[in-house]
C-alpha cells in the first residue's frame, strides 16, 4: 500500500468494454470466448456481444481509446477516452471503500461477486459472462474484480511504487 492523491476529475465505464463495442470501433473481435474464437466450445451462451472483450493487448486497448475518441459523435460531445491510471482504477474498484479488500484463494460456491483476481484452481472452466452480471460496487460499477482483467495506463515493474508519482 502507498498513498496516492487524485487531483483531476475523471470518468470510468460502469463495466468492461463489450465484444460488440470493441468490434464496432476496431472492426475485429479478438476474444477467445466468442463464436469464432478458440474458446467457442466452452461458451455457455451463443451470443457473446454483451460479454467483455478479452485477449486484447495493452497497445490494442490504447488504440481502441484513441479510435473511440475520434468518432464524430464523441468529438461533438467533447469526450476523449484513455486507459485509467492504476490509482484511478483502484479508486473506482473500491467503490468508496477505504478498508482492506479481502481476497480469497479458494472458491466459495455461494460467492456471487465474480471476484477471480486471487483465486486458484477454479472448480470448473471459467468463461466470460455478459457485462453487469455481478453486483455493482458502491459507485454502481460492475465486474471490477471479476469477469476479465483490465488494463491500466501505468507501467508496472518491481519497485515501481517506491518511485511512482504521489499524485494521479
Amino acid at each position: 500500500a502507498h498513498p496516492v492523491r487524485l487531483t483531476r476529475d475523471y470518468y470510468l465505464g460502469k463495466h468492461e468494454v463489450t465484444q460488440d463495442e470493441f468490434e464496432t470501433v476496431m472492426g475485429r473481435n479478438p476474444s477467445w470466448y466468442s463464436p469464432t474464437g478458440g474458446g467457442k466450445d466452452a461458451l455457455t451462451q451463443p451470443d457473446t456481444k454483451r460479454c467483455p472483450v478479452e485477449s486484447v493487448t495493452w497497445n490494442a486497448a490504447v488504440e481502441f481509446c484513441r479510435r473511440l475518441s475520434e468518432l464524430s459523435e464523441e468529438k461533438a460531445a467533447g469526450r476523449t477516452y484513455r486507459l485509467p491510471t492504476e490509482a484511478e482504477w483502484e479508486y473506482g474498484c473500491r467503490g468508496g471503500r477505504t478498508d482492506e479488500i479481502p481476497l480469497y484463494r479458494t472458491w466459495n460456491t455461494g460467492d456471487t461477486s465474480g471476484e477471480i483476481a486471487s483465486k486458484e484452481k477454479p472448480p470448473m472452466p471459467l468463461v466470460t459472462v455478459p457485462v453487469g452480471s455481478y453486483e455493482p460496487n458502491g459507485f454502481g460499477m460492475h465486474d471490477m474484480c471479476g469477469n476479465v482483467y483490465e488494463w491500466v495506463a501505468d507501467y508496472r515493474a518491481k519497485g515501481y511504487y517506491g518511485k511512482s508519482p504521489l499524485e494521479d
